[in-house]
Formats: C-alpha cells, sequence, structure tokens
C-alpha cells in the first residue's frame, strides 16, 4: 500500500519549498504551487523510500520536499506505472504524464529518473496518510 506522507508547494521560484501536508487539488494543480498552471507537469511525486535511500547514501539529511517534489509517497514503485495511468489519491483522481524528469546531456543524476508527474483529472482533498493506488 503506498501512502501519501507530504504535500509540498513552492509558491515562487526564489522561495523554500514548504510542507503544506494537506491541499484541496484543482484542475490545474494544487493552489499556490508555481507549478499551478494547468499543463502536464502539475505534480511531481517522489517515493520517500527512494529519496531517504538516496539521502543516506549520500551522507544527506532528508526532508519532505528536499528534492522539489510536490508528493512524497511511501512504498511507491515507479518501475509499475506507464504514461496514461490513473492514480488516486483522497478525493482527487491524477493521470501519470510522464515518468523522469527532463535533464540535460550534462545533468545526469538518478533522483531525475525516479520523479513522476501528473496532471489532476479530478479535483478534491488530499492529506497526508492519505492511500495512494493506481486504478
Amino acid at each position: 500500500m503506498s501512502i501519501l506522507k507530504s504535500v509540498c508547494i513552492k509558491e515562487k521560484r526564489t522561495n523554500k519549498i514548504k510542507n503544506i501536508k494537506q491541499a484541496d487539488l484543482i484542475k490545474t494543480g494544487i493552489p499556490n504551487d508555481i507549478h499551478c498552471t494547468g499543463g502536464d507537469f502539475q505534480i511531481s511525486i517522489l517515493s520517500e523510500d527512494f529519496a531517504k535511500e538516496y539521502c543516506e547514501k549520500n551522507n544527506k539529511e532528508y526532508f519532505y520536499g528536499e528534492f522539489g517534489e510536490n508528493f512524497s509517497v511511501e512504498n511507491f514503485d515507479i518501475s509499475k506505472l506507464k504514461v496514461g495511468d490513473k492514480l488516486r489519491v483522497g478525493d482527487s483522481r491524477l493521470e501519470i504524464t510522464q515518468i523522469g524528469a527532463n535533464k540535460s546531456k550534462n545533468c545526469k543524476n538518478e533522483i531525475h529518473d525516479n520523479f513522476v508527474f501528473a496532471k489532476v483529472l479530478h479535483d478534491g482533498i488530499v492529506t497526508e496518510g492519505d492511500e495512494l493506488y493506481i486504478e
């Protein structure tokens, strides 16, 4: 079972990301988040398990939003996902739009490969502790 561990936003490029713990998703994303503009990259999702392991391996402290993710999800295996899959979390429904982050040829980073991006299909409230599952 995959569990939503954090709901983070970044209001401006110069602001730090903050964990708001709950959000009322709308058709364009998470209100007040820099990516709440519609399109295919409204919500970024990262496996908490991967992020913690990565930080431990690289002697870094892990905190929610460390890599700019909107959702940190426990027990989230991106290898089971493909573009077009539908996810249910809280009252909302999402569609996977991209697996892995775009990166330049000179910027190979395993974190980029472990991001998933989604758009909101159905508005709803999401809260830390909600189950996230593939429909």
